[in-house]
């Protein structure tokens, strides 16, 4: 589990699991706030299984997940959750309610989900050794879901370890809590997690450090923070020049931002504009000695450092210009109209 930012006591007691000849049916891997639950549950599925490089296709291996209250589209739910895995193994609960597009429909382990791992479970094993069942997030399962699964705790078939990963376990029936082995997932202190940040993503020690503040430790949101790192240097780098274009009033350079700018897709412009906007907002928790104002870049916050006394008394009407180009940007307005008019626009308010 060294890969992830769990603490040495929850480590030693999955190594003393994995190394149990008599490891136990049902392992609850229990206060996985940090979204980290699922990465520790497939790394210890990975010990015992032969075919490593084909896990998200073991037919020895299934996922019960929550799912909009119908599961019309149960096996496209769960090639999706897979990607999702792939893709990111720490994403949340949310986000997987964004995939699905939930809205404000409720998601659920629905007794359709159990019944399918009754006929998995019925067949023999395809390679031979262990079968594993993954829940992730079982205080899902309606009163039903937990019944029928419940059966199944009773008398669980030969050579199948069943894995919970629960945010809230104290939802889970008691008696198929009375059924598990528990394992908290404590997280890494501190200074411990920082260390960890600082290797896995090879970033300097303060900026593990903002990383970590700003997220509160969501491994999730870490990353992604360090994956869009690239993005957050080119924009302050282009915000920059814009403001200073601005300043300096220089025409002949404005145009030439303004056909950069046009030229660029749609999701980059309103990417582009976003981060502007968050920026003028430090600006203003700046000026006002609001303490807490994170940067990821050290060049970013040199830059809103220095800029921020220009837009002291201006902040609500540079914002309000940003916002209108978004908004002129999701409207599918002539975006060189819309940067050049913003750019005017930004010139006299600066400039009061």
């Amino acid at each position: 589990m060294h890969n992830i930012p769990v603490s040495k006591n929850t480590n030693k007691v999955i190594d003393k699991i994995i190394n149990n000849n008599n490891i136990p049916n049902t392992i609850l891997f229990y206060n996985d706030y940090k979204n980290i639950g699922l990465s520790i549950a497939i790394n210890f599925i990975k010990n015992f299984i032969k075919n490593k490089e084909n896990l998200y296709n073991n037919p020895d291996i299934s996922f019960v997940v929550p799912m909009t209250v119908a599961e019309k589209e149960y096996k496209e739910n769960i090639r999706m959750f897979l990607d999702k895995i792939r893709e990111n193994i720490h994403f949340s609960e949310e986000d997987w309610a964004n995939d699905l597009n939930a809205n404000n429909k409720k998601i659920i382990i629905g007794v359709k989900q159990i019944e399918k791992i009754f006929q998995n479970l019925s067949k023999k094993s395809f390679y031979g050794g262990k079968r594993f069942v993954l829940v992730w997030r079982p205080e899902k399962m309606e009163q039903r879901t937990s019944n029928h699964l419940l059966k199944i705790l009773e008398e669980p078939p030969e050579k199948t370890i069943f894995l919970f990963v629960s945010k809230d376990h104290t939802k889970l029936l008691p008696t198929i809590l009375s059924r598990t082995f528990k394992v908290k997932i404590d997280t890494l202190l501190k200074e411990e997690y920082i260390d960890f940040i600082i290797k896995k993503l090879n970033i300097q020690k303060e900026q593990a450090t903002n990383i970590f503040h700003l997220f509160n430790g969501d491994y999730n949101k870490i990353q992604e923070s360090v994956n869009q790192l690239e993005n957050i240097q080119k924009h302050t780098e282009m915000f920059q020049k814009w403001m200073r274009l601005c300043y300096k009033r220089d025409i002949e350079e404005i145009n030439f931002f303004v056909d950069e700018m046009s030229k660029k897709e749609k999701h980059h412009q309103i990417s582009f504009i976003t981060f502007c906007i968050n920026s003028i907002r430090k600006t203003f928790a700046i000026n006002n000695s609001i303490e807490n104002v994170v940067f990821l870049d050290k060049k970013e916050e040199i830059f809103i450092k220095n800029f921020a006394p220009f837009v002291k008394q201006r902040y609500a009407d540079v914002v309000k210009i940003l916002e209108e180009v978004v908004q002129g940007v999701q409207g599918n307005l002539n975006t060189k109209m819309i940067f050049y008019n913003s750019t005017t626009r930004l010139i006299k308010t600066i400039k009061k």
